[in-house]
C-alpha cells in the first residue's frame, strides 16, 4: 500500500474541519466564549473551524512545496508533526463538543464553568506551539541541506 502525502492529510483534515464548521454556521448561538483576565471574547464555531482549516491549509501547502520541489524532510519529525498536529484538533474537536453537550446541574447554574476546559486549552495550545517549532526546524533544516548538496553537487 502506498503511504499517504502528509499534505494530503492536512488538506483532508482542513475539509472535515470546515465542513464540521458548515453544520455550526446556521446557528446563532454556536459560539464559544474564552475569559482571559476578566475579559471575554467570543467567537463562533464557524470563525474557529475557518480558522482551523486556514492554519491545516498553510501547512498543507508547505508540505507539498517540499514535496514538489524534492526537498526530503526528516521523516520520524515530520510524522511527529503530522499525527501531533491533526491529534490536537481531534482533542479540541471533541472537547468542544464534550463540553457543548454536558447538562450544567439545575440546582448550582454556572455562568462561567470554564474551569476545566482551560488546561486542555493551554495543553493543546502549548503541544501545538511545540510540534510547529519541530516542523520549522525540520524545513529549515532540510532546505539548507538540499541547497548544500544541490550546490556540492
Amino acid at each position: 500500500m502506498k503511504a499517504v502525502k502528509p499534505h494530503i492529510c492536512f488538506w483532508i483534515s482542513a475539509l472535515i474541519i470546515c465542513s464540521l464548521g458548515l453544520f455550526t454556521h446556521s446557528d446563532k448561538q454556536a459560539n464559544h466564549a474564552f475569559n482571559v483576565h476578566d475579559t471575554y471574547y467570543v467567537i463562533s464555531y464557524f470563525d474557529l473551524a475557518f480558522l482551523f482549516s486556514i492554519i491545516l491549509l498553510f501547512i498543507g501547502l508547505i508540505y507539498y512545496l517540499h514535496f514538489k520541489f524534492n526537498i526530503a524532510l526528516i521523516r520520524t519529525l515530520s510524522k511527529i508533526h503530522l499525527f501531533g498536529t491533526i491529534g490536537v484538533f481531534i482533542i479540541l474537536i471533541f472537547d468542544f463538543l464534550y463540553f457543548k453537550i454536558k447538562a450544567p446541574n439545575p440546582n448550582f447554574p454556572l455562568f462561567d464553568n470554564m474551569s476545566s476546559q482551560i488546561p486542555t486549552y493551554g495543553l493543546c495550545i502549548l503541544i501545538f506551539s511545540i510540534l510547529q517549532v519541530i516542523f520549522a526546524l525540520n524545513s529549515i533544516y532540510s532546505a539548507i541541506s538540499y541547497i548544500i548538496n544541490k550546490n556540492n553537487s
